[in-house]
């Protein structure tokens, strides 16, 4: 019993950092975006 306590606990903090997170870098889909584009940018010209 404590123990899935606990696992809910750390798994709702887990979520709450990641959101948090999310909120100062702006937003994780765009930052991957931004990522990917170049790698298909440079890969074009090859």
């Amino acid at each position: 019993m404590a123990a899935e306590v606990a696992e809910i606990a750390l798994t709702a903090a887990a979520l709450m950092m990641r959101e948090l997170l999310v909120r100062l870098e702006g937003s994780a889909p765009d930052t991957k975006d931004r990522n990917h584009r170049p790698s298909a940018d440079s890969e074009a010209p090859q």
